[in-house]
């Protein structure tokens, strides 16, 4: 075999035995039905449009690692005509039955928001109570404000999901 064909056969060789690149960015693109918001979600991430109240969506994950699928990712929109005004009186209630950290001034999607880290008991029903801590994004928008919140176990690190998402998060500029 000539040296020339030789070195193609390998390269093609482990071309193939390799997975695929993923994307730049490696996200894929979310869009919530109605065009309530838009956001970029990790290749993976299982996704539940489930009406379950005030929520629009919830994104599970990260599909591989020490414990699958054990974050979320959730969003909710409150309008102002509803059982909270603010973000500031959802507060406590996002508290409630929790440690709850201070609210601090964060920015998404260019509007000044506020963000609290929540850690709570959940029953399982196979393993008992066990510790969850809940990261809590305030969004305002026209009507109300949207919660996106992110749940794991309290002692697992956290994927760096959540902070890709709030990045990429575009509200609608009346979410309905």
């Amino acid at each position: 075999m000539k040296p020339a064909a030789l070195a193609v056969g390998l390269l093609l060789g482990a071309a193939c035995s390799r997975k695929p690149a993923p994307p730049p960015g490696g996200g894929v693109s979310y869009a919530a039905p109605g065009g309530r918001f838009a956001a970029d979600l990790p290749p993976g991430w299982r996704v539940d449009e489930a009406a379950d109240g005030d929520r629009l969506a919830a994104f599970f994950g990260p599909p591989d690692g020490p414990a699958p699928y054990t974050e979320t990712i959730a969003v909710s929109f409150h309008p102002a005509s509803g059982r909270w005004k603010s973000a500031r009186q959802f507060l406590p209630a996002e508290a409630a039955g929790g440690l709850a950290t201070a609210a601090v001034p964060v920015t998404v999607a260019g509007i000044a928001s506020l963000e609290t880290t929540v850690d709570r008991d959940f029953p399982d029903p196979h393993l008992g109570l066990q510790r969850t801590r809940t990261r809590a994004v305030l969004v305002p928008a026209p009507g109300g404000f949207f919660a996106l919140e992110n749940t794991r176990p309290a002692g697992q690190a956290p994927s760096p999901a959540f902070d890709d998402f709030l990045a990429s998060f575009k509200p609608a500029a009346a979410a309905r």
